[in-house]
């Protein structure tokens, strides 16, 4: 008699919080309700939600994932090695012309393709495929085709700024002696 009598209760519980929450729900404006996912202020600039960023380093720009920072390493066969995020690659080469000198001529070509603003050419060499672009003395050869390289942008190197015309060529050979003050109008700043 004892458990009939806990169930009841136990039953009308369970029926008075459920048509509760029924009330509840149907009384909020469901258009309107909200899962905060990442900002829970709710009044987040829609420009901080931007869910990526630019990446801007060696001559190059990449749209990466916000809060994601690529690694660097030089490599022993030369190259800047760059990651980024889902397993992309991208080999900064100084030495462009020893590279297409020696390595290249061992890959496959097998075609052209454009690659966010640049023509890139395609390689395989051992089943992996990579694209190769080559800017004056530089290089760029990116390793698998995560959607992040749709984004690459070549966009070169910052300028000298200053008083170009008080820079000065010389050249003074070993051993050499050299005497005499040397004067300059302004410190020139390099922009990074």
């Amino acid at each position: 008699m004892q458990n009939s009598k806990t169930n009841t209760i136990l039953l009308i519980t369970l029926i008075i919080l459920i048509i509760g929450l029924g009330i509840y729900f149907v009384g909020k404006d469901i258009n309107k309700t909200q899962i905060p996912i990442g900002d829970t202020k709710y009044d987040a600039d829609p420009s901080e939600l931007k869910s990526t960023y630019t990446y801007t380093n060696h001559g190059f720009s990449i749209e990466l994932p916000k809060g994601f920072k690529p690694s660097e390493e030089i490599t022993e066969m030369g190259p800047t090695a760059i990651y980024l995020n889902d397993g992309a690659v991208i080999y900064y080469i100084t030495n462009p012309s020893f590279w297409e000198k020696y390595n290249i001529p061992s890959y496959t070509y097998i075609k052209d393709e454009k690659i966010g603003s640049d023509t890139f050419k395609v390689y395989n060499y051992n089943k992996d495929t990579f694209y190769w672009f080559r800017k004056g003395n530089v290089s760029y050869e990116l390793h698998g085709k995560p959607d992040v390289y749709n984004s690459f942008k070549f966009v070169g190197w910052p300028q000298i700024e200053g008083d170009k015309d008080s820079l000065v060529s010389f050249s003074i050979k070993s051993g050499q002696e050299v005497s005499g003050k040397v004067s300059y109008p302004q410190v020139l700043s390099l922009k990074h």
